[in-house]
């Protein structure tokens, strides 16, 4: 079912912008997927700088160098699924149309989602290792390395639009900030056209809370850390690998938070100053240097974002 509709999506969006042992199977089958990504995910106009999240901006109006964005439908009221969504109203591909053409204009890099295999192996990855289904918008925005993500709602009546946005750092899933607009149809036949006007309006409020956010990233980026333990290992040495990760990983950093560690996986969210970590190769690199003395550490794959590595 998820293929189904995660096919269903993939193609809308391409046509309006160009437990242990079993997690172990999904995890590694989920690691060999990203070789697809690395360095070749999403659209960028020709001649642009590879997007650095940490990039301040020039003016108001201006990104100097493009911060990746992915927009997506929210569920609505009716629990459809953003998918569905999209499928059943015709108006919300308008809506998602004009997003999208405002957030390019202003250099924004568009992230779209694509190979609906891998994102499924990803999906069913993080929802292991979480305990939990996670929000679809999230886990894709993570995925192919966006920077933030921003879902949309649309009220369409005979008389008026009401738009509301609202976005997300990609590597957390924290709200960055939200915007709303209403727009009156004083002629139905020309609904698209208010439609593109609200959209626009609620993208120009929310660009500026971007900018801000922008500007805080300077400070301090956020990647998400992925650690597998591969092996056949005796409790004391597992025991050991664990301390050295919680004890001697968050010196290297502003702040590293854990969100699950299970026997064999590590899941944390690393905040670095992006003076010291250009990236997150140099994430990768640090860490590596941490352990390396302790237990064998392979990157099996990195993006923008996330970053994958084996322990054994």
């Amino acid at each position: 079912m998820l293929v189904k509709i995660l096919s269903v999506f993939l193609l809308l969006v391409s046509s309006a912008f160009a437990q242990n042992s079993k997690f172990d199977s999904r995890y590694q089958a989920a690691e060999k997927t990203f070789d697809a990504y690395n360095g070749k995910t999403g659209s960028q106009e020709s001649g642009a700088s590879t997007p650095t999240f940490s990039s301040p901006r020039t003016s108001s109006e201006e990104i100097q160098v493009p911060i990746s964005i992915l927009v997506l439908p929210a569920k609505n009221a009716k629990n459809l699924s953003e998918l569905e969504i999209v499928n059943k109203n015709p108006y919300s591909r308008a809506l998602m149309e004009s997003l999208n053409s405002f957030f390019a204009k202003k250099n924004y890099e568009l992230k779209s989602l694509e190979k609906e295999k891998e994102l499924e192996n990803f999906i069913l990855t993080q929802n292991a290792i979480s305990g939990k289904e996670e929000d679809l918008a999230y886990l894709a925005s993570l995925y192919i390395g966006a920077d933030i993500y921003v879902k949309f709602t649309g009220d369409l009546s005979s008389k008026e639009i009401n738009v509301q946005l609202n976005a997300y750092e990609s590597t957390t899933g924290q709200t960055i900030g939200s915007s709303a607009s209403k727009q009156k149809i004083s002629n139905t036949k020309e609904t698209q056209k208010f439609i593109q006007i609200a959209a626009t309006d609620a993208a120009r409020q929310l660009d500026t809370k971007l900018q801000d956010y922008c500007q805080a990233q300077k400070k301090s980026t956020q990647y998400k850390v992925m650690m597998n333990l591969v092996g056949d290992f005796a409790e004391d040495f597992i025991e050991d690998i664990h301390e050295q990760i919680t004890m001697n990983i968050p010196e290297l950093f502003q702040k590293v938070i854990f969100n699950v560690m299970t026997e064999k996986t590590v899941d944390m969210t690393v905040y670095a100053n992006p003076a010291e970590y250009s990236d997150s190769q140099a994430i990768y690199s640090a860490i590596r240097a941490k352990l390396k003395s302790v237990v064998g550490v392979k990157k099996t794959n990195i993006t923008k974002k996330l970053i994958f590595m084996d322990l054994k």
